[in-house]
């Protein structure tokens, strides 16, 4: 039987899931959804409008200028600046302009 959920329904689950420490596969078992009824929700209610997700480009407090002046900056590649994320027993270094959804994604799986 199909269970149509709000899209609070779903936050909730999610948020239950993430305070629960079950993977999404156990979670999902637990409360007789389908894996990919969970997925697909997600991917709806988050990753749909990457705009809507409350990301905000972080750059190093000052970045030396290499460029001469009358030259515009094609963005940060001159100065290989690196978004460095800390994580217990690692370090993960990535470029600046790493695709938003892609840290998403990477961040979602590694999460507890």
């Amino acid at each position: 039987m199909r269970t149509h959920r709000t899209p609070d329904e779903w936050r909730s689950l999610f948020d239950e899931q993430q305070r629960s420490g079950l993977n999404k596969t156990q979670f999902c078992r637990q409360h007789g959804i389908t894996r990919s009824a969970f997925s697909n929700a997600h991917h709806r209610l988050f990753d749909r409008n990457a705009t809507d997700v409350s990301f905000v480009l972080a750059l190093p407090p000052s970045l030396p200028d290499t460029k001469p002046a009358n030259t515009p900056r094609s963005g940060l590649a001159a100065t290989n600046p690196q978004l460095t994320l800390s994580l217990p027993g690692a370090t993960l270094s990535l470029p600046v302009d790493i695709s938003p959804r892609w840290l998403a994604t990477l961040l979602r799986e590694i999460a507890p």
